[in-house]
């Protein structure tokens, strides 16, 4: 941020900056004393980009993303650095981890029952010829993975949500 490289604007540089700290607090949340620890990270972080970004870094500014908004808008500790916002590395907060549902679970009849109740709604016809024709130059764990996305994903796109 402080020396864009190339063609890269200052603007895409934060951006940058924020998909790594968002990645960062969404992979780390659920950690027990993730909080304490962070903040001392957010510390000398902040020591270290108001030394280099200096009158850059301001308080306000225009730009702000709607998950930063969402996620972060209580935060006093929000920058902004080319007037976008800088996701701030201190606010996480820890977040227990979701439970598994027991009754989905290889071991027994029922819990087989719900994992093949979920494969009712994939399109038999696209997952066999899917099984039939692999990607020739992939690995066989590859292929597996392939097959296991469309049905995890029910044959839909993630994005759009089409039929694939």
């Amino acid at each position: 941020m402080q020396k864009p490289i190339g063609n890269r604007s200052g603007h895409a540089s934060v951006e940058c900056y924020n998909a790594y700290a968002i990645g960062v607090h969404n992979y780390y949340e659920i950690a027990t004393y993730v909080a304490q620890d962070f903040y001392k990270i957010s510390h000398s972080a902040y020591k270290s980009l108001r030394a280099r970004l200096k009158k850059r870094m301001k308080r306000s500014g225009q730009y702000i993303l709607p998950y930063i908004q969402e996620k972060y808008g209580h935060s006093q500790q929000i920058h902004y650095v080319y007037d976008t916002a800088l996701a701030p590395i201190g606010a996480i907060k820890h977040r227990p981890p979701g439970m598994l549902r027991v009754a989905v679970n290889k071991y027994t009849h029922q819990g087989r029952a719900g994992i093949h109740s979920r494969l009712e709604t994939v399109n038999m016809a696209v997952l066999t010829f899917l099984m039939r024709n692999p990607v020739r130059d992939r690995t066989i764990e590859f292929n597996d993975n392939r097959l296991s996305l469309y049905c995890g994903q029910c044959g839909k796109c993630a994005i759009s949500g089409e039929n694939l």
